[in-house]
């Protein structure tokens, strides 16, 4: 059990929150300094909202990505700070994740385009997207660096419980992660991992090992890419 006896969440739920709105990545990041209350994140962060501020904290908490300082009987508004976890994620966010995101921004695939609300899409929206993905990120992270076949794709899907070959191979190809460059034969098409998927395929394997540490902590146990779309919680229509 986490902080105010909830039930403890995995670090890939704690992610998918932290980059649905850049805010909220920007308020985990003002932890670094020094330890904060929620109520101190609206006036360091535009456009985080107090009521916001407070389910993110708690949502950290409950991912052991930050601690409480205070005895519960401060209140909801007390003293929390980094976690080892947490520090380790945002050193992975800063080193690993930020030249992935500044690729995805130069590239003409789904992740370089307007997200309809005057930013780019980057490599947020590409993690999210693998994550709310059954088998996506599973897959992704076996796929060798050779050229493949569709029928080599879809043999490695039937060895990932719930994964479908004809959701996850065009999800890739949509996020830029997959390239076709060219055709062995007209029914045999060959596709091999960008150098966009190469980095995310880095990346990932970087912070599955946060997360199975992490999911020792919580669970006792690893927990899987696979697993995951059972728990991220569902986009808001205001999203």
């Amino acid at each position: 059990m986490s902080e105010e006896g909830q039930p403890a969440t995995s670090l890939w739920k704690a992610l998918d929150y932290l980059l649905r709105r850049r805010a909220y990545a920007l308020g985990f990041r003002r932890f670094r300094a020094r330890p904060r209350r929620p109520s101190d994140l609206p006036r360091l962060v535009p456009g985080l909202a107090k009521g916001t501020a407070g389910q993110l904290v708690r949502k950290l908490g409950r991912a052991l990505l930050l601690e409480r300082r205070e005895p519960e009987e401060t209140g909801p508004d007390s003293l929390h700070a980094l976690t080892a976890a947490g520090a380790r994620l945002q050193d992975i966010l800063e080193t690993e994740f930020r030249p992935l995101d500044t690729l995805c921004r130069k590239t003409a695939c789904a992740a370089g385009q307007n997200d309809g609300h005057g930013e780019l899409r980057g490599g947020a929206w590409i993690i999210r997207k693998l994550l709310r993905q059954r088998g996506a990120m599973t897959l992704l992270a076996q796929m060798p660096a050779e050229a493949f076949v569709r029928e080599q794709f879809i043999s490695w899907t039937k060895a990932v419980p719930g994964a479908s070959a004809g959701a996850c191979l065009p999800l890739l190809m949509q996020c830029g992660l997959v390239e076709c460059p060219r055709y062995l034969h007209w029914r045999l098409r060959s596709y091999q991992l960008s150098e966009l998927g190469r980095q995310t395929q880095t990346l990932l394997a970087i912070l599955q090992t946060l997360a199975d540490e992490s999911s020792q902590l919580i669970l006792g146990r690893p927990e899987h890419f696979l697993t995951e779309v059972e728990l991220i919680d569902p986009e808001p229509k205001t999203a």
